[in-house]
């Protein structure tokens, strides 16, 4: 376990992080989607083959999780009841097709107005899902299933409608990217119908990766093009935070307890494998 204090922007109070690495054993890479509050960690592995698996673990059991209609099962999310969302390549088009996986049963989240593919990127307490479709090649819109309603949403500031949301907190609020008129990324809440920019200070870009029930927002922030820290909005205030040694640290996703799980790259050089990690801040 790695202890690492960090000042944090804004002249507040320092933020102390405690960083677990976690791998998959036997895999490749590891990267990890998200933690409830029961503990269970959620990502991706991808093993000596090449291929990527979504899978949980408890502590005690990690469970692969492999949507049986197609291959390269990805980008895990969980919530506090144990279902998880995620994304495979369909065998029937070979597009991206989108999965909730809940009490040992597979379904399809594919939105009506899909035309190449779907991605479901969170869900929340009471099941409702998000995460985007493509309308065309390169223009990802946003969507929110709920109790079986594809609603899309989109950002109005976004070129030709980019939205891509990547978490939702029990209060129906969710965070998002979007394509900028620069071609970069930026972040964006949804809360009811307003939208707000959200940026963490000094990025270039940034990209939201979870918002919990207590309204923290955890983000990839990219100081240059090519380098990507951690940032942490807490209680109004965003800290930088960065695994120790990395050459990149993401943005992890959040549970209610002071805790997230994301990934980063070994190495300063940016050669070096991905693994996952769990850090408890406080």
């Amino acid at each position: 376990m790695l202890l690492i204090t960090l000042a944090a922007e804004a002249q507040a109070p320092a933020v102390t992080f405690k960083f677990v690495t976690y791998n998959v054993p036997g895999a490749a890479l590891t990267a990890l989607g998200g933690i409830n509050n029961a503990g269970v960690v959620v990502g991706t592995y991808t093993d000596k083959s090449g291929n990527t698996h979504c899978f949980t673990d408890n502590g005690t059991t990690l469970t692969t999780i492999d949507d049986p209609n197609g291959t390269n099962s990805s980008y895990g999310r969980i919530n506090n009841h144990g279902a998880v969302v995620g994304t495979y390549t369909s065998n029937e088009t070979g597009n991206d097709a989108g999965f909730l996986y809940e009490g040992g049963k597979y379904t399809d989240i594919i939105d009506p107005l899909n035309n190449y593919g779907t991605d479901a990127n969170a869900i929340n307490d009471s099941g409702v899902i998000t995460g985007s479709y493509l309308v065309d090649i390169g223009e990802p819109c946003g969507f929110v299933l709920k109790k079986g309603v594809f609603t899309t949403i989109t950002y109005s500031g976004s070129i030709k409608g980019f939205t891509i949301p990547t978490a939702i907190n029990n209060s129906g609020t969710i965070v998002a990217f979007y394509l900028t008129e620069e071609g970069t990324s930026g972040s964006v809440m949804l809360s009811g119908k307003k939208w707000t920019v959200i940026s963490p200070p000094n990025s270039k870009q940034s990209i939201p990766q979870g918002i919990n029930n207590k309204g923290n927002i955890s983000f990839d922030a990219y100081s240059s093009n090519t380098t990507v820290v951690g940032s942490l909005l807490d209680a109004g205030v965003y800290t930088s935070f960065k695994y120790p040694a990395a050459g990149e640290t993401y943005g992890g996703v959040l549970n209610d307890k002071g805790m997230m799980a994301g990934s980063y790259q070994k190495g300063k050089s940016l050669t070096g494998a991905y693994s996952g990690y769990i850090a408890t801040y406080q």
